[in-house]
């Protein structure tokens, strides 16, 4: 059942955020500026790194799902990425090399951007198998591939925080943390026995891919190219508040990304043109249980921010609270984006939305150069840095998602879950009772946190349940999705 994919997708995460924030509870501690550079030269890489997908990964799931020769399939994906990867690996070493001699970065950076090279090359690698587990909805095998590269980097990364190493040894964590994950990887990828043929697909993913190309380059960079300019104008340490709010954003946003594994090779299978297919009844029951899944926490990140940081950072790392408020809406509106252009994938709509992220760009650009730095070519800005930057991304993802909501609704026909504006408004009573709250209440200290934390769930669920939008059939669906025995047989199936 399609449900019980998401929940192992879900556990996964949940499972490698939790090491996750627990790992960068010990770096901000013990490694702070360290972090922060490493931070910047895995993003300085990652910007290079959006050439090797250019909607390749989409183009591949979505012919995996419709029953395609998976050999053919998987040969095609893999020649592509690996052309892809090595015009990646030459102009991030041409580029970081002039860098060097330039005299803009020191030797310890240097080696820091080798090793996420390297470190992004194993990940294209493993990316390639991963994507026909996807294809094929074994969303078992790449949440145990996904986990295992969390745990184990986290782990790694914590010990050699403790020893307090330099920047190039702690980056270290990351090419080892992939290498075992690529491990587990090849030994899931023998079962299908799937081989290298001929790449005779390689001109439809072309095909396919050309409308996304350049939004999934844009996309890809805009998520790094932040941090990078942070770091030139406001430094390291700026760069380690602003990545330390991120991580705890992108952990909630995972959610999302568990839910587009799962959804696309689903949606693939409908006529989403036809009224009668059931896809739309997918998709709301998507976005309904997204929006009770989100926003709650939404609301928690929006007010207590601050507080949160200091419990998870320490009192050092506060001003990764005040950013982590202002990216929180970023949360609902990526995974929101993500559900819905799924829907365009499936439709063959893929053009509408290369063209929607070209405006979500150019929205996003402006507000980093406004924004951002304290000044471009003599002209004042508002020198706002990882505040400014977190206040870009969320103004952006908002605009892309009403966006995309219009385009499906008019080239499609289906329109965004009914009882959406119910769960927008319980958010928004949620934020404004829980904003009085705290202006009267000291929620400092972690017990006051959890109390206040509960409170807002409570309010939130109170009011979709007073809008009735909480049944006996929902609570039903969530009892049968986290059923442990269907999961275990879901997982079993994919093992076989």
């Amino acid at each position: 059942m399609l449900v019980h994919k998401y929940v192992m997708n879900a556990i996964s995460k949940i499972v490698a955020s939790l090491i996750s924030f627990i790992s960068l509870m010990v770096m901000t501690r013990y490694v702070g500026d360290q972090y922060g550079i490493m931070m910047w030269g895995m993003s300085f890489v990652a910007v290079f790194n959006a050439v090797s997908d250019l909607g390749f990964h989409t183009a591949n799931i979505k012919s995996v799902a419709e029953g395609r020769d998976q050999n053919a399939c998987f040969s095609s994906y893999f020649v592509i990425k690996m052309i892809l990867t090595a015009i990646m690996i030459a102009v991030s070493v041409i580029s970081i090399s002039i860098s060097a001699m330039e005299g803009h970065v020191d030797r310890e950076t240097l080696q820091v951007v080798l090793i996420f090279i390297a470190y992004f090359t194993v990940q294209n690698l493993q990316t390639v198998m991963t994507g026909m587990f996807d294809g094929r909805i074994e969303s078992g095998k790449s949440s145990i591939v996904f986990m295992t590269e969390y745990v184990s980097r986290s782990i790694i990364l914590i010990v050699l925080a403790l020893m307090q190493v330099s920047v190039t040894v702690l980056s270290l964590a990351y090419l080892m943390g992939t290498l075992v994950s690529l491990a587990m990887t090849l030994l899931f990828f023998r079962r299908p026995k799937i081989r290298l043929v001929r790449p005779k697909y390689i001109r439809e993913y072309a095909m396919f891919a050309a409308p996304l190309s350049v939004s999934m380059v844009l996309l890809s960079a805009l998520n790094y190219l932040d941090k990078v300019l942070i770091g030139i104008y406001d430094g390291s340490l700026e760069v380690g508040y602003y990545a330390a709010a991120l991580g705890v954003v992108w952990a909630f946003t995972s959610f999302g990304d568990s839910l587009n594994r799962i959804i696309l090779p689903h949606l693939s299978k409908f006529d989403l043109y036809d009224k009668d297919s059931g896809a739309e009844e997918v998709i709301w029951r998507s976005e309904k249980y997204m929006a009770m899944l989100i926003f709650p926490l939404v609301a928690v990140l929006m007010v207590l921010g601050p507080e949160l940081s200091v419990v998870l950072f320490g009192a050092g790392y506060s001003q990764a609270g005040v950013i982590l408020s202002y990216h929180s809406v970023l949360i609902a509106a990526f995974v929101f984006t993500g559900i819905l252009s799924q829907v365009l994938y499936a439709a063959n709509k893929a053009s509408l939305y290369g063209k929607a992220v070209v405006l979500f760009s150019a929205v996003t650009i402006v507000c980093y150069a406004v924004l951002i730095p304290d000044e471009i070519l003599g002209i004042q800005m508002l020198n706002l840095g990882g505040v400014g930057a977190a206040l870009s991304l969320s103004i952006g993802y908002v605009f892309l998602t009403v966006l995309i909501a219009y385009l499906i609704r008019s080239a499609v026909g289906i329109r965004i879950y009914k009882g959406f504006w119910k769960h927008l408004i319980s958010l928004i009573s949620t934020v404004a009772i829980l904003s009085v709250f705290t202006s009267f209440i000291d929620v400092s200290g972690i017990w006051m946190l959890i109390l206040t934390v509960l409170l807002c769930v409570g309010l939130y669920c109170g009011m979709i349940f007073v809008a009735g939008e909480i049944s006996r059939e929902d609570v039903r669906f969530v009892l049968d999705a986290i059923n442990p025995k269907k999961i275990h047989d879901s997982l079993s199936e994919e093992m076989k």
